[in-house]
């Protein structure tokens, strides 16, 4: 069952498998169009092994980094999924 839960934008890092696409990142930060934390739909994350790791919404996370947010973002937690179960859940969802 997942929690709702706020984790610091430094602490989060991919999930398995996870690639990022810079050009994207870039197009998100456009001046036209700035990445507020309260404003985002809830980043999917799998805390496993004491790391945080994002399922869905590395782009979105990046972005905010590159706005130079270090703030607390608010997050979908599930815990101990397997690298097979963050691969599911990430296909599943996109």
């Amino acid at each position: 069952m997942a929690q709702l839960k706020t984790i610091s934008i430094k602490s989060l890092v991919p999930a398995a498998g996870k690639t990022l696409d810079p050009a994207r990142v870039e197009c998100m930060c456009d001046s036209d169009y700035t990445v507020f934390p309260h404003e985002l739909p809830l980043i999917i994350v799998n805390e496993r092994n004491g790391q945080a790791r994002v399922v869905d919404g590395w782009h979105t996370v990046n972005a905010l980094r590159s706005q130079g947010e270090d703030g607390l973002v608010r997050c979908r937690v599930f815990e101990g999924l397997a690298d097979e179960q963050e691969a599911a859940m990430s296909q599943a969802i996109t």
